[in-house]
């Protein structure tokens, strides 16, 4: 149906078309869309993290540090002091602290630090020591490690000195150096009196005749090592004539049986009777010198131990030797002993300090230790060549070694009384070698006070 359209519709519709033509030409122009069906592959994108690994540097891991007291002595520190360097290089990881004590304080401070519970990671330790540390609990038994470690060869060390680290069956580290005591004399002294140097057919009373020879009143004595209260001087002393400080158990007190009160006699006799040896006093005024006695010239002949044998060589202006320690009426006896190390109980680090105990008592440490330059005996059998022919040995070093092997004797006592036992001895022989009192009467009073303290050691058996 059409409708018509007036004049007036008519212009009304021409304006507003001539309006929207103008409006379009000031706007942009509109493209033109035409939809084209055409196939186009589409690729299906996996999208991954991917963890890209940048090598950072760790930081440096502190070592570990190990804190090592020794005794000290001019000879063997500087031995000790490069062989631990060469530990570190070894173990770039373990940093150790080498600390040196004087003898006669270090001997009271372990016995504090171990009633305390601040033992260190090594510990330097006497014969007089290990088993009173092992039986507080001080020392960390090394059992273990010797058994998981076959190369380090526990049975090379001399069977005796063992004996002085072990307690309850568990042995609690290991001797460094072992010895016993036998004769050394100066050769000048000997030349100028113009008597034979001693050998294996000297017997004790050889050693009283010729010191006698050698004595000039208040100028130089024939010999000078007189019984005391230390672990060797049971069987050195008392030994030869078949008498000993104790038994071998350490519960009863043998220096007033017959054997020992002669053999107490005849050293007795030898310094009050004979004067072939320096009086107390006399032995003090040689120490003020700043020697050993036997270092001053002025002693024909001594008891001698091979951790002397450095210092002999380093300190006395004359030519020396060693020989066998003298026969006595029964045997021939010299106590054995040494010094040892272990670790403390209260390590915090006891695979790294069995590391640096097992370098400290390999062949090869010991070697270098103590055998190189005749520091003392090393306490493993096979490196004993190293001491004997060390350029600082006496030429007949050997018969430290031929004394270890035939008749050197465990120097007792070892037991954890043996300190308040000995310090007994140390007081009544002071008495008899001052004249103060007789033999007899001094050995009755060691034995009835010094049972009482080895009583303690029944509870230990």
């Amino acid at each position: 149906m059409k409708k018509r359209i007036s004049r007036r519709d008519f212009l009304r519709l021409s304006a507003a078309l001539a309006t929207g033509a103008v409006a379009a030409a000031c706007a942009p122009a509109t493209p033109q869309v035409v939809e084209v069906e055409k196939e186009v592959p589409v690729e299906k994108v996996k999208v991954q993290t991917v963890v890209v690994e940048k090598e950072v540097p760790a930081k440096p891991k502190a070592p570990v540090l190990l804190s090592a007291h020794f005794t000290y002595s001019p000879t063997y520190q500087p031995r000790i002091t490069e062989h631990t360097i060469r530990f570190e290089e070894a173990y770039p990881g373990i940093k150790v602290k080498l600390i040196f004590e004087p003898w006669d304080e270090w001997q009271t401070k372990v016995l504090t630090m171990a009633a305390a519970g601040t033992m260190p990671d090594l510990v330097a330790v006497h014969m007089s020591r290990a088993q009173v540390l092992a039986c507080q609990g001080a020392l960390l038994p090394v059992d273990d490690w010797v058994a998981a470690d076959p190369e380090f060869d526990v049975e090379d060390f001399y069977p005796a000195s063992l004996v002085m680290h072990t307690w309850k069956g568990k042995l609690y580290g290991f001797p460094w150096d072992w010895g016993c005591g036998i004769l050394g004399y100066n050769k000048d002294m000997f030349d100028e009196a113009g008597i034979d140097y001693p050998d294996e057919s000297w017997t004790m009373d050889d050693l009283l005749a010729v010191s006698k020879q050698l004595t000039k009143p208040g100028d130089t004595w024939g010999f000078d090592r007189l019984p005391g209260g230390y672990n060797e001087s049971g069987p050195s002393h008392l030994g030869p004539w078949g008498g000993a400080f104790l038994n071998d158990d350490e519960t009863k007190c043998l220096v007033d049986t017959p054997e020992s009160i002669e053999a107490l006699h005849f050293w007795a006799d030898f310094l009050l009777k004979h004067k072939a040896a320096p009086t107390p006093s006399e032995l003090e005024a040689l120490q003020a010198l700043g020697a050993r006695p036997f270092h001053t010239g002025k002693i024909g002949m001594t008891l001698t131990y091979p951790w002397d044998a450095g210092e002999t060589a380093k300190f006395a202006k004359f030519d020396w030797d060693v020989a066998p320690w003298p026969m006595g009426p029964v045997k021939r006896s010299s106590g054995a002993g040494g010094s040892g190390y272990a670790i403390g109980r209260d390590t915090k680090h006891p695979e790294e300090a069995w590391l640096y105990l097992r370098w400290f008592s390999s062949k090869e440490g010991q070697e270098y230790l103590w055998g190189k330059e005749a520091t003392s005996i090393p306490s493993r059998q096979s490196v004993y060549k190293s001491f004997v022919e060390a350029p600082t040995s006496p030429e007949h070093a050997m018969y430290w070694i031929d004394a270890l092997r035939d008749y050197s004797v465990l120097a007792r006592p070892i037991s954890p009384v043996a300190r308040e036992f000995l310090a007994i001895i140390r007081r009544e022989f002071e008495l008899i070698f001052l004249g103060e009192k007789p033999v007899e009467e001094a050995a009755k009073a060691i034995c009835k006070e010094g049972d009482e303290v080895l009583a303690e050691n029944k509870k230990w058996l």
